[in-house]
């Protein structure tokens, strides 16, 4: 049975893989586990280990606090130097007014 504080972890290291860009593909190489490994954490299976919650969270750079919500309960931030998003705003006849760049420095 899935518990309700095990799908809260599962839903912040989702949360936190999201906001650093990263597919469950790519977590689980710079993990060192399998894809389905990280498929079952972030839906929050009784089945997973402790040694991968804990691969999982160290390629994520996330902490036991950040896992609990921290004190504030605050969503995951990025790490320092992550690249950011940038987003396109349209013009009139709908072209883009700049390139696109989803994950570029600025």
């Amino acid at each position: 049975m899935i518990t309700e504080e095990a799908q809260e972890m599962g839903s912040r290291i989702r949360q936190a893989r999201r906001v650093r860009g990263m597919t469950q593909e790519a977590l689980a190489a710079a993990a060192g586990v399998s894809r389905d490994a990280v498929l079952r954490l972030e839906h929050g299976s009784p089945h997973s280990r402790p040694s991968t919650v804990a691969k999982v969270t160290e390629a994520l750079g996330l902490t036991a606090e950040d896992l609990e919500g921290g004190e504030s309960g605050e969503r995951p931030r990025k790490p320092r130097g992550a690249p950011r998003e940038r987003r396109v705003k349209a013009t009139r006849g709908g072209e883009p007014a700049a390139e696109a760049v989803s994950a570029g420095r600025e």
